[in-house]
């Protein structure tokens, strides 16, 4: 007999014959629960040791990567114009979608409206000579993570051919959804005077 790799529980575990008091199939072993236990306290323990072991497989540095690819996806989807590009780095069944554009009086909700956004943008602008990000800072928070940079746009318009220079600092909302991380909150600002 050994100790229930569940851990916490103090069940003890047989691979052979069924062990005294009571006992039940898990994980192809019998267990035997450890006195004053119930099958419950044993399932409470899987259940914790099943939430630890999904957070072994991350690690912060694999995740900050995976955000800095994202926010990456971000950069080249302005600079190429590639509404599919940047349409991917969205939750699109997340229902509490949240966009805040710098030139919107009223942030634009949910995954019908950022793909009328980003339809918008295809129609305003002829083409984009320059997408810069800088000051890149993410921080992970378990299954959340938070993405700040700073970005230079410039862009011509297909209405007069204009210059369009614009700068501002951003964050990025993202949360791990199937073992993948996707945006679900943007918010844009103007970089100040000061």
């Amino acid at each position: 007999m050994e100790r229930c790799f569940f851990g916490s529980c103090g069940c003890v575990q047989s691979s052979g014959i069924s062990v005294l008091g009571s006992a039940r199939r898990q994980t192809g072993r019998l267990v035997e629960f450890a006195e004053g236990n119930s099958p419950n306290a044993h399932r409470q323990a899987a259940r914790e040791y099943d939430r630890n072991k999904e957070y072994e497989m991350y690690s912060p540095d694999t995740d900050r990567q995976q955000i800095a690819a994202l926010v990456e996806d971000y950069r080249l989807g302005f600079e190429t114009l590639d509404m599919e590009r940047l349409k991917s780095i969205w939750d699109r069944e997340y229902p509490n979608i949240i966009y805040v554009p710098q030139e919107k009086a009223q942030p634009v909700r949910g995954w019908a409206g950022i793909e009328t956004y980003y339809a918008g943008v295809a129609r305003v602008f002829r083409n984009v000579t320059l997408m810069e990000i800088g000051d890149l800072l993410i921080d992970v928070l378990g299954d959340v993570a938070l993405a700040f940079f700073t970005y230079r746009f410039e862009g011509r318009t297909r209405q007069n051919n204009e210059p369009f220079p614009n700068t501002g600092r951003n964050t990025l909302v993202f949360h791990r959804t199937d073992g993948k991380w996707k945006a679900i909150h943007y918010h844009e600002s103007t970089t100040g005077p000061y």
